[in-house]
C-alpha cells in the first residue's frame, strides 16, 4: 500500500468538501482531471474508483486519499454513500510531515462525521478562509493520530468510539436540544442501540443525559440573563413554557422560577 506524505509545516488548504449519496445502484464515478489531493470516506456502501495507479475498493468505514491525478474515473456501479473533501498540503516538506496510508480502514468514523459535518457548516456558514484551512487540517490530524493510535495497539472498542462521539456531537451543539432521533439519523444507527449502547456505558439513559446537558445550558440562562422564562424555554426548543417548566422540574426538582429565585437571593448580612 503506498504512504502519502503530508507536510504539516503550514496548515493545508481547504478547496471544497460534501457528502454524497449514490442516486442508483448503477451510480458510477465520474471521469475527470483531479488537480488536487482528495479524501473519501465511506460510510455506507462501497465505492469503486481509480486513477492512473491502480484501481481501489473503498468499503463501508474506510477511506480513500487520492492525489492530484490525470484521470479519476469510476470503473464499476457504486451503490454508496461517502464525505469527500479536496485539499492541497503544504508544498515545504519537513521533517514533522505525517505519513497516513493511502487507503486503510477508519477507528473512529463518528468522529469523522462530527468533523466533515462541521467542516461543511463551516463552509456554508462563514466562507471564512483561515477558519476552514484550520478546521481541514484538525481533520487530516484526526485521521492520522486514529491512524497512530491503531498501530500502537491504543483503540478503543465500537461502542466506546460511538459512546464519546455522542458526548462531543452534544457539546458541539450544546446551546440546542437535541432529540434521540437526531442522534440516529446524524450516526445512521437505529435509535434504541444508540440508546442502548449509551446507556451501557454512561449507566443512564440517553434521553435523560439529553435532557440534563441543555438544562443546564438553561440553568445559566437564568442565572446570567434577564430573559423571562418563556424566552428562555424558547431558545432551547420549548414553544409551551409549560412543557419547559415541567421538563425543568423533571431535572432539578424545582420550577425554573424557584431556582432563578433561589440563586439571585441577596444572602442577610449580620447584625
Amino acid at each position: 500500500m503506498i504512504n502519502c506524505h503530508i507536510s504539516m509545516e503550514n496548515l493545508i488548504t481547504y478547496h471544497w468538501c460534501g457528502k454524497f449519496k449514490s442516486p442508483t445502484s448503477e451510480w458510477i464515478h465520474m471521469t475527470r482531471n483531479l488537480n488536487e489531493h482528495e479524501l473519501f470516506f465511506v460510510t455506507e456502501g462501497t465505492l469503486y474508483i481509480a486513477d492512473t495507479q491502480g484501481k481501489y475498493v473503498v468499503s463501508k468505514d474506510e477511506y480513500l486519499l487520492m492525489p492530484p491525478t490525470d484521470k479519476q474515473y469510476g470503473y464499476a456501479p457504486s451503490d454508496c454513500t461517502f464525505f469527500w473533501f479536496h485539499f492541497t498540503p503544504s508544498s515545504i516538506s519537513t521533517q514533522d510531515d505525517i505519513i497516513i496510508p493511502q487507503q486503510s480502514k477508519i477507528p473512529n468514523i463518528e468522529r469523522i462525521i462530527i468533523l466533515m459535518n462541521q467542516l461543511r457548516e463551516a463552509d456554508r456558514r462563514y466562507h471564512h478562509r483561515y477558519t476552514l484551512d484550520l478546521l481541514a487540517t484538525g481533520l487530516i490530524m484526526e485521521l492520522y493520530n486514529q491512524i497512530q493510535s491503531k498501530e500502537n495497539g491504543d483503540t478503543l472498542t465500537t461502542k466506546a468510539h460511538l459512546y464519546q462521539a455522542i458526548l462531543d456531537y452534544v457539546q458541539w451543539n450544546r446551546f440546542t436540544r437535541i432529540s434521540v432521533m437526531e442522534l440516529s439519523e446524524y450516526f445512521g444507527y437505529h435509535e434504541k442501540y444508540l440508546s442502548s449502547v449509551f446507556k451501557s456505558i454512561a449507566g443512564i439513559s440517553l434521553k435523560q443525559y439529553l435532557l440534563q446537558e441543555i438544562m443546564e445550558h438553561a440553568k445559566a440562562e437564568l442565572i446570567n440573563s434577564n430573559k423571562t422564562i418563556a424566552q428562555i424555554g424558547y431558545s432551547i426548543g420549548y414553544t409551551d413554557s409549560h412543557n419547559f417548566s415541567n421538563a425543568f422540574k423533571k431535572v432539578t426538582g424545582i420550577s425554573p422560577s424557584a431556582y432563578r429565585n433561589s440563586c439571585t437571593r441577596l444572602p442577610k448580612t449580620p447584625d
